[in-house]
Parts: structure tokens; sequence; C-alpha cells
């Protein structure tokens, strides 16, 4: 998701003037995939399709129309240009555009082109003048719009940055669905932004029937899948199988790992070389040979633990490269935590032996914010007595539960597969260093 933003401004735009004028199309399997509503995407594109309005000699005709039938978005627009000089058709055209702009406060374009527009509303207040072209200022102190010649500045046309940077700062989801909806209805568009929407899907109850229909389509779009979230209950996971086989580049797979242990023979033995168990795991004894044999392959792990019950053996090899763990305490909460000293010995023998391993981040998820903060201070202090590049801690306090003391790992696991290869990255490290 994090790619979008990185398409050319101009293309931006044209994502979102496509995806406003859009019908709603059938929900995708996108993780960030919101409700449909194009009213409610029109309202959060349309400021910014109409802060800045260029005015051209082929569009002058259709603004005027749209400014007569439907002048309400006019009120958006805050600054225009007008380029070249106007048509002898096109003077009337412009007068009647400019009293539909009510909150226009900048301009840039002729000096002829500047006179059409103040004349055409008594209203009208601008802060900011730019006259493009050679300008004779003994003929403009002549003019009786101008009080004074010192407001305005020489300035050449240029595109509205300001408008493509308000629209690239919108929210990362509205991206992805403003690009989803365009894409639907421009195959030339549909191959740019494609192998951005289809990076990670997420399979829920709601949307996995949608799912198995598009495995089968030809070409398959879900070749184009590196990341897998899975979420809802196991009912759905006898459908899953062809999901999974449609994603031949599928790398990262974040689900519970009872799930993963129903679904692993999918995966045809090429599991995935990120793997992400959102539910909390005890010790060895109570995990699925399956679980097992991941954690034992996967370069990248991240995996929940209870820290007063991380009771696993020796015998159970972490051979990855870069390992999350995160420690929970939801229902045993108490300063100083129970079980703090046991759980962070556990890692001396993994910190000692491994060759492999390049990165570790202890992150805290508790009920208790204090008790967060006193975890937080524990894995600091093991981490500064250890001296060790590889040891990251993360200094965030995010609640393992909502305000009702219902568990909200499910919701962390999806913002994890969000972040993508960022997971890896996150956190502060402890002991100065280079890995």
């Amino acid at each position: 998701m994090s790619a979008l933003p990185t398409l050319p401004p101009e293309l931006l735009l044209f994502i979102a003037e496509s995806a406003a004028a859009s019908e709603p199309p059938t929900r995708l399997g996108s993780a960030a995939a919101l409700p449909r509503v194009c009213k409610s995407l029109h309202r959060a594109v349309t400021p910014i399709l109409y802060a800045h309005i260029v005015f051209t000699r082929h569009n002058f005709r259709l603004l005027a129309k749209l400014a007569l039938d439907s002048s309400v978005l006019f009120a958006y627009v805050r600054s225009v240009t007008v380029p070249g000089s106007l048509p002898s058709c096109g003077v009337d055209d412009l007068q009647s555009i400019t009293r539909a702009m009510t909150h226009l406060r900048a301009f840039t374009g002729s000096i002829q082109a500047l006179v059409f527009v103040l004349e055409a509303s008594d209203d009208l207040c601008l802060s900011s003048i730019s006259v493009t072209g050679f300008v004779d200022p003994l003929a403009l102190a002549r003019t009786t719009i101008f009080p004074s010649i010192s407001a305005l500045a020489t300035l050449a046309p240029a595109l509205n940055h300001r408008t493509m940077q308000d629209l690239i700062a919108l929210p990362h989801e509205l991206h992805l669905l403003v690009a989803e909806h365009a894409a639907r209805s421009n195959v030339y568009l549909r191959a740019v932004v494609a192998p951005i929407l289809y990076t990670l899907i997420s399979v829920r109850d709601s949307n996995y029937q949608n799912l198995v229909n598009l495995s089968r389509q030809q070409p398959a779009p879900l070749a184009l899948t590196r990341g897998l979230h899975i979420g809802g209950g196991f009912g759905m996971v006898h459908n899953i199988a062809p999901i999974i086989r449609a994603m031949p580049r599928l790398d990262a797979v974040t689900c519970r790992s009872r799930m993963f242990d129903r679904i692993h023979p999918a995966f045809e033995d090429r599991i995935p070389s990120s793997i992400t168990f959102w539910d909390v795991m005890l010790d060895e004894v109570f995990l699925p040979s399956s679980v097992i044999h991941a954690i034992s392959t996967a370069a990248q792990l991240h995996i929940n633990v209870f820290l007063h019950r991380w009771a696993w053996k020796s015998s159970l090899i972490i051979p990855a490269e870069y390992l999350v763990i995160d420690a929970h305490c939801v229902f045993f909460d108490s300063t100083p935590p129970r079980g703090l000293d046991q759980f962070l010995q556990k890692f001396d023998t993994l910190i000692a032996e491994s060759c492999s391993l390049q990165r570790i981040l202890l992150r805290a998820r508790c009920e208790k914010p204090d008790v967060a903060a006193v975890i937080i201070r524990g894995f600091v202090g093991w981490a500064e007595e250890k001296r060790d590049p590889r040891i990251w801690v993360d200094d965030s306090i995010v609640r393992g539960v909502d305000d009702l003391g219902n568990s909200v790992r499910e919701e962390l696991g999806v913002k994890d597969a969000l972040a993508g290869d960022a997971l890896w990255l996150m956190g502060r490290q402890v002991f100065p260093g280079t890995l």
C-alpha cells in the first residue's frame, strides 16, 4: 500500500477523478477494502480535484456548462490558472465560471484574463495574483481595478503541486479504494495499479467466496500476491486452498497457528519465508507439527506469547533471521510483572548460539499501560546487559485489549500485515552497533 503514493502526482489525480465518477464495484479482497460507497469517496476527493482549475481553449465550454449545472462544485476552487490568451468566444464562459467560484483566492495568468475575472464578480477578493507574460507597468497603472502594482509578481505557469500534495496526503486506505475503483474501468490504469492492489490480500468470512471466484480467473490477478492475511473463523478453511494455490509468489502469511495447521497442505511444500502467528502460543507440547516446522524454517518470524508462560524447550530451534516477539500479560497484570526475569532468560541461549539471527524485536502487549512500561524497561535493561546490537525494543505502549476487555490481537495482526517488510525494521536499537 505504501507504494501507491509514490506514483506520479498526475496519475494519482487521474485515479482519484476516475474513481469519484465510477459506480460501486463488486468488493475485492484487498486488506483495506472499505464499504464501496461512491458518495463518501466523492466527498473526500472532490475538494482536492477542484482546489485548482486550469483553463484551456478546449475546456472553456465544458467548465461553463458544469458551472451552470453544478455550481456547488466550483465553491471548492481556491486558485485558477489561465495560460495563454483567451479565445474571443471564451470570455463570457470565463466570467460565468468566475461567478461560481465564490472562494477563489489565487490567480495565475495574463493581465487580460485577470481583468475579465475581476470584472465578473464584485465580491471577488484575491489574495495572490501572479501575472504571466509581458506587462506594461504604465498601462497597468492606468487601470482602475488595481490600487497599486506592488502586490503583483511575475510567475511562470506551473502545475498546482499543492493539490497533488493534498491528494497524496490522503489516508492509505483511501488511496487503495480510489485505485481499486479506477482500475476496474481502465485497462491501462489497471496494469499500473494491480500489482499494488494485490500485493497483500486479506481473507475473511465476508469475502472468501469472492476470492475463490477470483482464483479461477485467467490471467490470475492473485498471481501478483506476495502477502496473505487470514482472519475470521474456521468455517472457510476448506475454501482457502484454491486461493493459496493461485498465489505462486506468496511469501508472507499472517494467521492463527491453528489456522495454519489446517491450511498448510495447500502450500505444497513451499512454506512462506515470512510468518506471523497472531494468536498467543504456549509451549511446543501444544503446537501441531506443521506449526513447529514453520517456526523452524521461517526466515522472518513473528509470534505472540504469554510473559508468564513461555515454556518452550531448547529443542525447538528458531533459525529466523528476523524475529519479533510480542509479550502478553493480559490476565495476570501486576507490578512488577510476574515471570519477566524467566521470560528474558529464555533468550540468553538464543542470542548466544544463533548464527542466523540478525535482529530480534521485543514488544509489550498489556492491559495496563503502567505494566507495559515496566516490561519495556525490563527489555531495555536486559538488552543493555547483553550489549548485543541485534536486540531492538519497541518503546510504544499498545494495549492488548480494548475498553471492554476483549482481545485486539486480530486487529493488531492486520496492522502488522499492512506494515509489510517495515514490521521487521521497527523498534529502537538499544546497544549501538551495526547489523
